[in-house]
């Protein structure tokens, strides 16, 4: 958090675990953040279903999920997309 404290990213990437947390915890965080608050953000999973339901519903869903195994050309492609998202891009 510190990093993205000095330099605002144009796109985040998460794993849904973070070693003994979730990512959706350090989603939360980010986006609590009204300078990150608009910085598309993208998970990698491999997680079940339910886990993803739940991330996309509430008042902010992460922009992409990725599940593994991840294919690299559609994996370029979403996060075009997501860079697309952004104000002025």
């Amino acid at each position: 958090m510190a990093l993205l404290d000095e330099h605002t990213p144009d796109l985040i990437i998460s794993d849904m675990h973070i070693g003994q947390e979730l990512g959706q915890d350090f989603y939360t965080l980010v986006k609590d953040r009204p300078a990150l608050a608009t910085v598309p953000f993208m998970f990698l999973t491999s997680t079940v279903p339910r886990e993803l339901r739940e991330l996309a519903r509430g008042p902010h869903g992460a922009d992409r999920f990725i599940t593994r195994p991840i294919d690299n050309v559609l994996l370029l492609a979403e996060i075009e997309s997501c860079l697309a998202l952004q104000p002025g891009r």
